[in-house]
């Protein structure tokens, strides 16, 4: 693992001579560098390994798939997507399918990684090593202001036990708000220069549930965290 994240590392510094160069950190939780391009998006931080791409089918009809993977043991601890977003002018809009797996669904009382699935496993089968689900995203900008939205819901719970992997329905939650996570952020371009941007955001984890008649009720959870990019444009 360790020449891998060496061998990662220099391919972004020398892919920095044809596209963009960031340096990131997560409050409180890891510091990483990463590189992106109209397409591409790799992150490497002293967590984990997070990458995406984004695929043009038509001027505003994108593809896309991305994985986030942890340093250790990264194919017990991984979270996986690939869905559509459709692009606007200032924001954009998409719908995509998740698996997300660990060791042990339970971190912190929280998903595995902040800033995806803030599920509470307490009541959860101890043999529970992922799950599988959902999602509807909306991010944007407004000038200087950015922000967005994660609307998560779980679908079914995957098992490991004497008899292998098994996959589990949740028709009848106890909790419904438990099958159903809300992220998002609010971030502020602090500095735009042509050679480099910083920007600064605050992500923030609930949970919510529906109810008949369409009322939304949220939980909100404590472990949010903050952001600092900085985004070498120019060398």
């Amino acid at each position: 693992m360790k020449k891998l994240v060496i061998f990662l590392i220099i391919l972004i510094m020398n892919a920095s001579l044809l596209g963009n160069v960031f340096f990131i950190m997560d409050i409180p939780y890891s510091v990483g560098v990463g590189y992106s391009d109209q397409n591409n998006f790799i992150k490497i931080s002293d967590r984990d390994i997070a990458y995406s791409y984004n695929g043009i089918i038509f001027e505003r009809v994108n593809p896309f798939f991305s994985a986030n993977m942890k340093l250790v043991n990264p194919a017990q601890n991984n979270d996986i997507q690939f869905g559509t977003k459709l692009l606007f002018d200032n924001f954009d809009l998409g719908i995509g399918m998740w698996s997300s797996f660990s060791e042990f669904s339970l971190e912190n009382g929280t998903g595995v990684f902040p800033g995806w699935n803030y599920w509470s496993d307490e009541d959860e089968d101890e043999n529970t090593i992922g799950h599988l689900g959902t999602n509807v995203f909306f991010n944007g900008n407004l000038g200087k202001i950015i922000f967005g939205v994660n609307l998560t819901s779980r679908i079914f719970n995957v098992i490991q036990n004497d008899d292998g992997l098994n996959f589990v329905f949740n028709a009848f939650p106890t909790d419904l708000a438990k099958l159903r996570s809300f992220s998002g952020y609010l971030g502020f371009n602090l500095l735009e220069h042509e050679n480099f941007d910083l920007s600064f955001y605050f992500n923030f984890p609930a949970y919510y549930s529906i109810v008949p008649g369409g009322m939304v009720f949220f939980k909100m959870n404590s472990y949010y965290t903050f952001t600092v990019r900085l985004e070498i444009l120019n060398f």
